[in-house]
């Protein structure tokens, strides 16, 4: 038996032993678990779209685990299912184990990605026009199946493209 402190971190549960003795040779031995923190999972690269779900999971700690909302348009089930709410925002999530150990996330629900070609209606084919996008998460390409598009900057030439 060790008589030190060890910070670990638990993946699974850890059964222990503990004993203690006194100077008269009294001895008490307790066997006992060990819990990790409660994580949340995923927790890296979540980006969800309005009106879109996600699952989470909690693993470590000591189930069964109840999920709740924080802050945010959304609903999270107790046990983990997440819906976006219709508008783009950021959102924090809470779960909770049975040793009421909480553990946080925190994520941003994105817009849907629109596309916008009106000003590209009814051109001759020598003209050029801009196709927008607004909305979705990270860059974004351009690709048309007809006329030439710059595939970062939406630059488009060629007839209509509605």
């Amino acid at each position: 038996m060790k008589n030190q402190a060890v910070a670990i971190d638990l993946q699974e549960p850890l059964q222990v032993q503990v004993k203690v003795k006194d100077a008269l040779n009294q001895e008490v031995m307790v066997n006992g678990t060990v819990f990790g923190l409660v994580q949340i999972s995923p927790n890296s690269n979540v980006n969800p779209l309005v009106n879109q779900g996600i699952n989470f999971s909690a693993n470590t700690g000591k189930a069964p685990y109840v999920f709740s909302m924080v802050s945010g348009l959304g609903t999270i089930s107790s046990s983990g299912s997440f819906t976006a709410g219709v508008s783009a925002g950021a959102v924090q999530i809470k779960v909770v184990d049975t040793l009421n150990q909480q553990n946080t996330f925190s994520f941003t629900v994105h817009p849907e990605i629109s596309i916008n070609t009106s000003n590209c209606a009814n051109i001759p084919e020598t003209q050029s026009c801009t196709i927008s996008a607004t909305g979705g998460f990270g860059s974004r390409t351009f690709a048309v199946d007809k006329g030439v598009v710059n595939a970062s900057s939406g630059l488009y030439t060629g007839s209509c493209v509605n």
